[in-house]
């Protein structure tokens, strides 16, 4: 895992702590709701065999294994979050499987180690809500992701 960014300001020192805190339930039977979210987002973006996924704010996972199937074995997954014990898991998941495609980083979601234009596809699922500057995240977001400048 790659060394995490801390930006300036911001509150992330008190968030980071607490996303490592909440790792030794985070795959247990009742949030396993985040695998059917996975799935069904999986679905909407219309993921292609060979396609890069950045997967913001990870977790354990749930998001990067359902994309590294979709995008099979040519295409990869960037899974980042800033938990280092969520990763650790995420890792040890991949292991366990056999998982391939999917590369796991330590990583402010509002400065991103990627150039312009590298991923096809980047997604957050369920961490939008430990931003602490949600607009300077998007913008980076948008910068490393291809097709967001034709949205814009």
């Amino acid at each position: 895992m790659k060394n995490m960014q801390v930006p300036g300001g911001g509150n992330i020192e008190r968030r980071v702590p607490l996303r490592n805190a909440i790792a030794e339930g985070a795959d247990r039977e009742a949030s396993r709701y985040s695998v059917f979210c996975a799935d069904r987002l999986t679905a909407h973006l219309q993921l292609a065999p060979g396609d890069k996924l950045l997967d913001v704010f990870t977790g354990t996972g749930a998001l990067a294994f359902a994309a590294s199937q979709a995008i099979g074995p040519d295409g990869r997954v960037t899974a980042i979050d800033t938990a280092e014990s969520l990763l650790t898991r995420l890792e040890a998941k991949s292991s366990k499987f056999g998982v391939t495609n999917i590369d796991v980083h330590c990583m402010d979601a509002a400065r991103l180690d990627f150039r312009r234009d590298y991923f096809q596809h980047t997604a957050c699922s369920l961490g939008l809500y430990w931003l602490s500057d949600p607009r300077a995240a998007i913008r980076e977001w948008m910068r490393v992701t291809r097709l967001a400048a034709a949205l814009i």
